[in-house]
């Protein structure tokens, strides 16, 4: 039976730790003899595949973590340009897994009925306005960005 120490010892783990670990033991084969009599052509490429499959899934959570720190700086920055920060009495920033997008959604004190979504879409802000029953708002808007 496991102790509680072990078994956070092995929550422990992580995929870097993982990777080094196992570069460690390619290296160590490739280094020895014994490594060069086990290590044949085959095994090259298998070994090489898997190496970058672990290092492209460790890259996907840095792109959305860019990715979301990218958008929110942006819009942050045109909200900033425009004084409506003073006027924002809360804003929270979501992600869209339809789109693969973040956007902010935000509420403004002067138009509390409004809820507004900000969004980057190629380098340019789309603004969408939603009333409280969730409808679209096709009238013109006071914190409109571009």
């Amino acid at each position: 039976m496991m102790t509680t120490a072990q078994s956070q010892t092995e929550k422990k783990w992580s995929i870097s730790t993982v990777f080094t670990n196992f570069l460690g033991l390619y290296l160590l084969m490739e280094i020895t003899w014994i490594g060069r009599d086990v290590m044949k052509k085959e095994v090259r490429p298998f070994i090489f595949t898997l190496i970058v499959l672990v290092i492209l899934i460790a890259a996907y959570p840095s792109y959305r973590l860019f990715s979301k720190v990218s958008t929110e700086s942006k819009i942050e920055n045109l909200l900033e340009q425009k004084d409506y920060e003073q006027d924002i009495s809360k804003k929270e920033m979501k992600y869209d897994s339809k789109t693969g997008r973040y956007y902010l959604e935000v509420r403004y004190e002067n138009e509390a009925d409004y809820t507004y979504t900000y969004e980057v879409i190629d380098d340019k802000i789309l603004t969408i306005a939603y009333d409280q029953k969730k409808s679209e708002v096709t009238t013109p808007l006071k914190h409109y960005l571009k």
